[in-house]
């Protein structure tokens, strides 16, 4: 897979994936097995996780949270991110 700063290379695996206490039993996630770009070197990578619009999804796979719509794992189809600078909160 090819980005702006490196590419990856790896296997599409499924999991038991956890989000907040949410499980989403046998998603689809691409496990890194080779990096290359100095985007890798500064961060730990060990997979992706797809956010993506299912169109746009590797291979076809469906992404996490069109997953847990699908499964009728939340009362309503709506999630958030938060993004903070302050690394004393609980993550």
């Amino acid at each position: 897979m090819e980005f702006g700063t490196g590419s990856i290379k790896g296997d599409m695996i499924s999991d038991l994936v956890t989000i907040a206490g949410i499980e989403i039993p046998d998603q689809v996630a691409g496990e890194i097995t080779d990096e290359h770009g100095e985007v890798f070197m500064s961060g730990y990578f060990s997979g992706l996780l797809g956010l993506a619009y299912p169109s746009m999804a590797a291979e076809g796979h469906v992404p996490v949270f069109d997953s847990i719509m699908a499964d009728d794992l939340l009362e309503d189809d709506l999630f958030t991110f938060y993004y903070s600078l302050d690394k004393s909160e609980d993550s």
